[in-house]
Protein backbone atom coordinates (compact mmCIF):
# COMPACT_ATOMS: atom_id res chain seq x y z
CA UNK A 1 0.00 0.00 0.00
CA UNK A 2 1.47 3.34 -1.02
CA UNK A 3 2.18 5.57 2.09
CA UNK A 4 0.76 8.73 0.90
CA UNK A 5 -2.91 7.02 0.93
CA UNK A 6 -2.42 6.24 4.71
CA UNK A 7 -1.15 9.55 4.90
CA UNK A 8 -4.46 11.15 3.20
CA UNK A 9 -7.03 9.23 5.16
CA UNK A 10 -5.20 10.39 8.44
CA UNK A 11 -5.29 13.86 7.20
CA UNK A 12 -8.88 13.74 6.27
CA UNK A 13 -10.32 11.39 9.63
CA UNK A 14 -8.03 13.51 11.92
CA UNK A 15 -10.36 13.31 15.02
CA UNK A 16 -9.21 11.29 18.34
CA UNK A 17 -10.57 7.81 17.64
CA UNK A 18 -11.48 8.21 13.68
CA UNK A 19 -8.55 6.66 12.61
CA UNK A 20 -5.82 3.95 13.69
CA UNK A 21 -3.20 2.25 11.83
CA UNK A 22 -1.46 -0.51 12.76
CA UNK A 23 1.37 -2.58 10.66
CA UNK A 24 2.88 -6.07 11.00
CA UNK A 25 5.46 -8.07 8.86
CA UNK A 26 2.93 -8.97 6.28
CA UNK A 27 0.15 -6.58 6.48
CA UNK A 28 -1.62 -3.22 7.08
CA UNK A 29 -4.73 -2.57 9.20
CA UNK A 30 -6.76 0.63 9.17
CA UNK A 31 -9.42 0.84 11.31
CA UNK A 32 -11.57 4.17 10.47
CA UNK A 33 -14.81 4.86 12.36
CA UNK A 34 -17.79 6.84 10.71
CA UNK A 35 -20.33 8.84 11.40
CA UNK A 36 -23.60 9.12 10.07
CA UNK A 37 -23.89 13.22 8.62
CA UNK A 38 -27.26 13.29 7.70
CA UNK A 39 -30.67 14.25 9.81
CA UNK A 40 -32.22 16.90 11.89
CA UNK A 41 -29.95 16.72 14.97
CA UNK A 42 -26.65 17.91 15.01
CA UNK A 43 -25.37 14.86 17.07
CA UNK A 44 -24.36 12.01 14.70
CA UNK A 45 -27.04 9.65 14.85
CA UNK A 46 -25.45 6.37 13.76
CA UNK A 47 -21.96 5.17 13.87
CA UNK A 48 -19.41 2.16 12.33
CA UNK A 49 -16.06 0.91 12.40
CA UNK A 50 -14.89 -0.44 9.03
CA UNK A 51 -11.13 -2.31 9.69
CA UNK A 52 -9.11 -2.65 6.40
CA UNK A 53 -6.94 -5.38 6.48
CA UNK A 54 -3.90 -4.83 3.63
CA UNK A 55 -1.55 -7.27 2.44
CA UNK A 56 1.16 -7.17 0.05
CA UNK A 57 -1.33 -7.80 -2.81
CA UNK A 58 -3.37 -4.51 -2.53
CA UNK A 59 -4.66 -2.94 -4.40
CA UNK A 60 -4.40 -5.87 -7.00
CA UNK A 61 -7.29 -7.67 -4.95
CA UNK A 62 -9.19 -5.68 -2.38
CA UNK A 63 -8.57 -5.23 1.31
CA UNK A 64 -10.57 -7.65 4.09
CA UNK A 65 -12.93 -5.84 5.79
CA UNK A 66 -14.61 -6.61 9.13
CA UNK A 67 -17.43 -4.35 10.02
CA UNK A 68 -19.22 -3.69 13.58
CA UNK A 69 -21.94 -1.23 14.89
CA UNK A 70 -23.80 -1.09 17.91
CA UNK A 71 -26.44 1.20 15.74
CA UNK A 72 -26.60 -1.03 12.42
CA UNK A 73 -28.40 -4.44 12.43
CA UNK A 74 -27.02 -7.51 11.04
CA UNK A 75 -28.44 -7.73 7.77
CA UNK A 76 -27.36 -3.82 7.27
CA UNK A 77 -23.56 -4.77 7.98
CA UNK A 78 -24.44 -7.92 5.86
CA UNK A 79 -25.61 -5.17 3.20
CA UNK A 80 -22.78 -2.94 3.57
CA UNK A 81 -20.38 -5.23 2.87
CA UNK A 82 -21.81 -6.83 -0.35
CA UNK A 83 -22.01 -3.11 -1.26
CA UNK A 84 -18.00 -2.15 -0.28
CA UNK A 85 -16.99 -5.29 -1.99
CA UNK A 86 -19.13 -4.68 -5.34
CA UNK A 87 -17.43 -1.31 -5.38
CA UNK A 88 -13.81 -2.55 -4.55
CA UNK A 89 -14.19 -4.48 -8.05
CA UNK A 90 -14.85 -0.98 -9.85
CA UNK A 91 -11.05 -0.19 -8.71
CA UNK A 92 -8.83 -3.08 -8.54
CA UNK A 93 -5.37 -2.19 -9.40
CA UNK A 94 -5.76 1.16 -7.92
CA UNK A 95 -5.74 2.23 -4.15
CA UNK A 96 -9.43 1.92 -3.71
CA UNK A 97 -9.78 2.83 0.08
CA UNK A 98 -11.25 6.45 -0.06
CA UNK A 99 -14.34 4.83 -2.98
CA UNK A 100 -14.46 2.13 -0.02
CA UNK A 101 -15.49 4.51 2.99
CA UNK A 102 -16.84 6.93 0.86
CA UNK A 103 -19.36 4.38 -0.26
CA UNK A 104 -20.09 3.54 3.83
CA UNK A 105 -20.75 6.73 4.29
CA UNK A 106 -23.69 7.09 2.00
CA UNK A 107 -24.87 4.00 3.37
CA UNK A 108 -25.04 5.56 6.52
CA UNK A 109 -26.20 9.08 5.77
CA UNK A 110 -29.04 7.51 3.90
CA UNK A 111 -29.68 4.88 6.76
CA UNK A 112 -30.30 8.07 8.62
CA UNK A 113 -32.70 9.74 6.57
CA UNK A 114 -34.95 6.35 6.51
CA UNK A 115 -34.88 6.16 10.41
CA UNK A 116 -35.68 9.81 10.94
CA UNK A 117 -37.08 11.26 8.01
CA UNK A 118 -37.91 14.96 8.62
CA UNK A 119 -40.98 16.76 7.81
CA UNK A 120 -41.23 18.47 4.28
CA UNK A 121 -40.11 22.14 5.20
CA UNK A 122 -37.32 20.39 7.03
CA UNK A 123 -36.30 18.40 3.84
CA UNK A 124 -35.45 21.88 1.52
CA UNK A 125 -32.99 23.34 4.23
CA UNK A 126 -31.39 19.93 4.61
CA UNK A 127 -31.00 19.62 0.75
CA UNK A 128 -30.14 23.48 0.24
CA UNK A 129 -27.48 22.99 3.11
CA UNK A 130 -28.97 24.96 5.61
CA UNK A 131 -29.09 22.56 8.50
CA UNK A 132 -27.91 24.71 11.08
CA UNK A 133 -26.94 21.82 13.25
CA UNK A 134 -23.89 20.55 10.95
CA UNK A 135 -22.44 24.15 9.62
CA UNK A 136 -18.77 23.77 9.72
CA UNK A 137 -15.81 26.37 8.21
CA UNK A 138 -12.74 25.12 7.51
CA UNK A 139 -9.44 27.33 6.73
CA UNK A 140 -6.88 25.46 4.15
CA UNK A 141 -3.59 26.65 3.15
CA UNK A 142 -1.90 26.04 -0.18
CA UNK A 143 1.63 26.23 -1.04
CA UNK A 144 1.70 26.87 -4.50
CA UNK A 145 -0.06 26.98 -7.42
CA UNK A 146 1.81 26.22 -11.22
CA UNK A 147 -1.35 25.56 -13.53
CA UNK A 148 -3.43 28.17 -11.57
CA UNK A 149 -6.00 28.70 -14.21
CA UNK A 150 -7.12 25.01 -14.40
CA UNK A 151 -6.48 24.61 -10.04
CA UNK A 152 -9.18 27.54 -9.84
CA UNK A 153 -11.36 26.15 -11.87
CA UNK A 154 -11.22 22.60 -10.47
CA UNK A 155 -11.73 24.20 -7.10
CA UNK A 156 -14.72 26.24 -8.32
CA UNK A 157 -16.49 23.29 -9.97
CA UNK A 158 -15.94 20.49 -6.53
CA UNK A 159 -17.54 23.91 -4.27
CA UNK A 160 -20.54 23.73 -6.53
CA UNK A 161 -20.49 20.26 -6.56
CA UNK A 162 -20.42 19.87 -2.63
CA UNK A 163 -22.63 22.89 -2.08
CA UNK A 164 -19.82 24.52 -0.27
CA UNK A 165 -19.61 28.52 0.18
CA UNK A 166 -16.67 30.33 0.75
CA UNK A 167 -13.26 32.38 -0.45
CA UNK A 168 -10.17 31.28 -2.51
CA UNK A 169 -7.72 34.26 -1.70
CA UNK A 170 -4.51 35.62 -2.53
CA UNK A 171 -1.97 37.77 -1.50
CA UNK A 172 1.43 37.58 -2.61
CA UNK A 173 2.56 34.01 -2.26
CA UNK A 174 0.05 33.01 0.06
CA UNK A 175 -2.97 30.92 -0.87
CA UNK A 176 -5.72 30.60 1.50
CA UNK A 177 -9.11 28.84 1.28
CA UNK A 178 -12.00 29.26 2.93
CA UNK A 179 -14.97 26.34 2.79
CA UNK A 180 -17.72 26.31 4.53
CA UNK A 181 -20.61 23.84 4.64
CA UNK A 182 -21.90 20.08 6.20
CA UNK A 183 -19.01 18.36 7.78
CA UNK A 184 -19.25 15.17 5.45
CA UNK A 185 -18.64 17.90 2.32
CA UNK A 186 -16.08 19.53 4.02
CA UNK A 187 -14.32 16.08 4.44
CA UNK A 188 -15.03 15.09 0.91
CA UNK A 189 -13.61 18.36 -0.77
CA UNK A 190 -10.29 17.50 1.19
CA UNK A 191 -10.76 13.89 0.45
CA UNK A 192 -10.71 15.54 -3.55
CA UNK A 193 -7.64 17.94 -3.56
CA UNK A 194 -5.21 15.79 -2.05
CA UNK A 195 -6.22 12.26 -4.14
CA UNK A 196 -6.90 14.10 -7.26
CA UNK A 197 -4.38 15.31 -9.52
CA UNK A 198 -5.35 18.72 -9.28
CA UNK A 199 -1.68 20.52 -10.44
CA UNK A 200 1.41 20.12 -12.30
CA UNK A 201 5.21 19.20 -11.06
CA UNK A 202 8.27 21.45 -12.15
CA UNK A 203 8.30 18.57 -15.03
CA UNK A 204 4.80 19.71 -16.53
CA UNK A 205 3.33 16.37 -15.17
CA UNK A 206 -0.39 16.38 -13.61
CA UNK A 207 0.16 15.84 -10.09
CA UNK A 208 -1.81 15.55 -6.64
CA UNK A 209 -1.87 18.40 -3.82
CA UNK A 210 0.98 17.16 -1.37
CA UNK A 211 1.15 20.60 0.25
CA UNK A 212 -1.81 21.06 2.05
CA UNK A 213 -2.57 22.29 5.07
CA UNK A 214 -6.39 22.04 7.36
CA UNK A 215 -5.19 25.34 9.26
CA UNK A 216 -8.63 24.89 11.40
CA UNK A 217 -11.75 23.81 11.73
CA UNK A 218 -14.73 24.50 13.56
CA UNK A 219 -18.73 24.41 13.84
CA UNK A 220 -20.14 27.80 13.60
CA UNK A 221 -23.51 28.60 14.15
CA UNK A 222 -24.34 31.53 11.58
CA UNK A 223 -23.32 31.52 7.86
CA UNK A 224 -20.82 33.60 7.22
CA UNK A 225 -20.69 33.38 3.11
CA UNK A 226 -23.55 33.15 0.40
CA UNK A 227 -21.07 31.94 -2.24
CA UNK A 228 -17.65 31.06 -2.92
CA UNK A 229 -15.47 33.88 -4.47
CA UNK A 230 -12.42 33.84 -5.85
CA UNK A 231 -10.54 36.77 -4.07
CA UNK A 232 -6.79 38.76 -5.05
CA UNK A 233 -5.69 41.17 -2.39
CA UNK A 234 -3.27 43.89 -3.03
CA UNK A 235 -2.43 44.35 0.62
CA UNK A 236 -2.72 42.98 3.57
CA UNK A 237 -5.22 45.22 4.94
CA UNK A 238 -7.43 43.84 2.37
CA UNK A 239 -7.13 40.26 3.54
CA UNK A 240 -7.68 41.54 7.44
CA UNK A 241 -11.09 42.88 6.14
CA UNK A 242 -12.34 40.07 4.75
CA UNK A 243 -11.61 37.92 7.60
CA UNK A 244 -13.26 40.88 9.86
CA UNK A 245 -16.01 41.07 7.81
CA UNK A 246 -17.08 37.66 8.37
CA UNK A 247 -16.59 38.03 11.86
CA UNK A 248 -13.31 35.52 11.64
CA UNK A 249 -10.85 38.21 13.16
CA UNK A 250 -9.59 35.73 16.05
CA UNK A 251 -8.91 32.88 12.82
CA UNK A 252 -7.02 35.97 10.83
CA UNK A 253 -4.85 36.43 14.04
CA UNK A 254 -4.70 33.22 15.38
CA UNK A 255 -3.37 31.35 11.32
CA UNK A 256 -2.85 34.27 9.38
CA UNK A 257 -0.09 36.49 11.64
CA UNK A 258 2.32 33.55 11.59
CA UNK A 259 2.76 33.70 8.13
CA UNK A 260 4.21 37.05 8.17
CA UNK A 261 7.59 37.04 6.54
CA UNK A 262 7.70 33.84 4.86
CA UNK A 263 4.71 34.35 2.31
CA UNK A 264 4.19 38.25 2.34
Amino acid sequence: MDDDEIEVIQSIHCLPGECEVNLTSSSKEIRIRLQSSSGLSPAPLLSLTATFTITIDYPVNPPEIFLSSDDLSREDLSQIRRLVELESQCHLGCPMLFPLIARIQKFLDSQTLVHNKPKNTHVTALSTGMNRGDNHLCLLHLDHMRAKSKYIKTIEKWTRDLNLNGRLLFFKRLILIIIEGDHSSIKEYITRQRSVNVDVDSHGHSCKERMLSVLCEKEVQEKRFLKFQVQECSDIKELHEIFNQCALTEMFESNISPFRGKYF
